[in-house]
């Protein structure tokens, strides 16, 4: 599948902006996901409504109605991605790192709920397609829910991860 949700850099171009994403020789196709959240690790936390605005812009000049369809796919591949570090060995040689990546995405996944004030049924209506371990009531930080040893939105309510 053709990349369609975020601006690429384009080939043997010296001076991209900051937020394109790719390599000096373009976008290899199938990595775009990658690409967008190895930038967001670079990016400070007051670049981020810039970062996903860039993108959302791009996005929408081929799907004017996609807003909707954009926050869900960013919202899939950074929980995605969430998953992926909480599933790591905590005893492998990059623990550390991991934490500092998982903080970033975290701290991401809160400004798109709050920055872009989804509401709380949309947020719902993405992780009911997902696994889930337990649910809560109100979705307003995202923590460490220890009664299931997972990342949840919140305590009073929200889901838990799995």
């Amino acid at each position: 599948m053709p990349n369609k949700y975020f601006k690429p850099h384009e080939r043997f171009d010296r001076n991209p902006h900051k937020y394109d994403i790719g390599i000096f020789t373009g976008l290899k196709k199938g990595y775009e996901d990658n690409l967008f959240i190895k930038k967001l690790f670079t990016l400070s936390e007051q670049e981020y409504t810039d970062y996903y605005q860039y993108h959302l812009s791009y996005f929408l000049g081929k799907e004017p109605q996609g807003e909707q369809e954009f926050f869900t796919f960013v919202w899939q591949i950074v929980l995605i991605r969430i998953r992926y570090i909480e599933t790591k060995d905590p005893f492998n040689s990059s623990h550390a790192t991991d934490m500092e990546l998982l903080a970033k995405l975290t701290n991401f996944q809160k400004y798109l709920r709050i920055g872009k004030k989804q509401p709380a049924d949309e947020i719902s209506r993405i992780y009911k397609r997902s696994n889930l371990v337990c649910f809560f009531s109100d979705a307003s930080s995202l923590l460490f829910h220890p009664p299931c040893a997972f990342w949840c939105l919140s305590v009073e309510m929200g889901w838990c991860v799995k």
